[in-house]
């Protein structure tokens, strides 16, 4: 039975023998870069991995640039946020003790480098076909550009950020966590940002149909002040009418403060000639002599308490 049971017991196919200078490769790496994971990508890459770094970038680039580009609203200024981001993100990550989640880490600082950038670069330019669909017709395409300006202005119209998060939900489909996790904040946080930015954007889109009767009433009680009327402020950017509306109300209360600033002349120089004798024979044109003489010479019939009498007959 042992001879039968050693005869029924299946061979084991021998090793064949490595050739010289090849050695077994880890189970891990025989996956490629490409296709790993991000916390595997983070872990290599903290090793100092060249390869892992370089897969993080072909991986992230074009999502970080929309990114930048939502945030920031014109192309160079994305472009240069997105190299800031990728040189900072590579130069941390060798030698990183800690567990890293890649994707929201990389938001994070995406969303610093374009805020910074945003405070030092105030002016934006034409998008100039970024965004736009590159198989769309003439006037398909000039709809989307009409419709990205649109959202670009009204983007850069909301709190920093309400802005970021926005942009990471509907644009990168970040989750809640991820989100929380780039900004430093709670998933409840999150939620009510994005409604808050949402409900903003709904504000400044029905300013636009507002007709300019109602804006110009809104203008005028505040004496063309809108600082808190994002609705106005949407429709002031696509309405020449209202705007000019509302720069003549600046342009008459500036002119008003200019021509009235100034003090009335002085009567009387102490180094200058003396003065021309008035009618009641008084020089000087001041003190109490002066008002008592004026009101004797300019009111007939006066006495003193004439007036305080008269109000008591009156009552």
């Amino acid at each position: 039975m042992a001879a039968t049971s050693q005869l029924e017991r299946p061979t084991r196919r021998a090793r064949r023998p490595s050739k010289p200078g090849r050695s077994t490769p880890a189970y891990g790496s025989l996956v490629p870069l490409g296709r790993s994971s991000d916390e595997r990508l983070a872990q290599r890459a903290t090793r100092g991995d060249g390869q892992a770094l370089g897969a993080i970038f072909e991986r992230y680039q074009q999502e970080l640039y929309r990114f930048c580009l939502g945030l920031l609203g014109e192309p160079q200024d994305a472009q240069d946020a997105l190299q800031n981001t990728m040189v900072k993100a590579l130069r941390a990550l060798p030698g990183e003790q800690r567990e890293i989640a890649l994707r929201p880490w990389l938001y994070r600082v995406a969303h610093n480098e374009a805020i910074d950038l945003r405070r030092t670069r105030r002016e934006t330019q034409a998008l100039d076909g970024h965004l736009l669909d590159a198989h769309s017709s003439v006037a398909e395409r000039a709809e989307q550009r009409e419709r990205l300006e649109w959202l670009f202005r009204d983007l850069s119209d909301l709190p920093e950020r309400q802005r970021a998060v926005l942009v990471m939900r509907e644009l990168s489909g970040l989750d809640f966590v991820d989100i929380g996790a780039a900004l430093g904040t709670s998933g409840a946080v999150v939620r009510q940002t994005l409604y808050e930015a949402r409900r903003n954007l709904e504000q400044m889109d029905s300013g636009r149909g507002m007709r300019c009767e109602v804006v110009a009433q809104v203008l005028s009680d505040a004496d063309g002040r809108i600082s808190g009327r994002r609705e106005i402020r949407a429709h002031l950017r696509d309405c020449p009418r209202c705007r000019r509306f509302q720069d003549r109300i600046e342009a008459r209360k500036e002119a008003f403060a200019g021509s009235l600033c100034h003090s009335a002349p002085k009567r009387a120089m102490k180094s200058g000639p003396p003065a021309e004798p008035s009618s009641s024979g008084l020089t000087n044109p001041s003190g109490p002599r002066f008002t008592r003489e004026l009101v004797r010479n300019s009111v007939p019939n006066h006495r003193p308490g004439a007036g305080l009498e008269r109000c008591r007959e009156d009552n």
